[in-house]
């Protein structure tokens, strides 16, 4: 007969085995008109960027909260491989990186499963109020709260 708890354990092992988590970087759009997002991106020839040619963006129910259920479509207006530019409507957000299984503390940092760090400039410009930032100056602009690394344009 079998013991209820190593079955137990053994069920739980596998079901924990599958869990995984992904944190965002993202640019809010809070505003009332549409906003310029401008970046560059590294060639690392070598593991995983953080960054990459690929972007999701979605409705915001309110000021910081994602409508995973309503996505939104944005188009890359800069043809060349390595720059992007997408024009983000009002009470959007973009989704411009991801990093799987891993927490985002500081650019520099070293990350597991060779994940890297490929944001090379990255320009966020409304009618109003433009910034520009380098890995440098990143983690002073980009806040960190529950698994999502954002800016919010007002």
């Amino acid at each position: 007969m079998r013991n209820p708890f190593f079955l137990l354990l053994f069920f739980l092992a596998l079901f924990l085995s599958g869990c995984s988590w992904v944190e965002r970087f993202v640019v809010y759009n809070t505003s009332s008109e549409v906003i310029t997002i401008q970046y560059t991106i590294s060639d690392h020839q070598h593991g995983f960027p953080l960054f990459d040619r690929y972007v999701d963006a979605y409705q915001l129910k309110n000021k910081t909260t994602i409508d995973w259920y309503q996505p939104i479509t944005v188009e890359d207006l800069d043809t060349t491989a390595l720059s992007f530019h997408f024009e983000l409507p009002p009470n959007t957000v973009l989704v411009f990186g991801n990093l799987h299984n891993d927490t985002y503390e500081q650019y520099h940092q070293e990350f597991n499963n060779d994940r890297y760090f490929n944001l090379e400039k990255l320009e966020i410009s409304g009618s109003t109020k433009k910034i520009t930032t380098t890995p440098e100056g990143f983690d002073q602009i980009f806040t960190k709260k529950k698994g999502i690394i954002g800016y919010t344009v007002h």
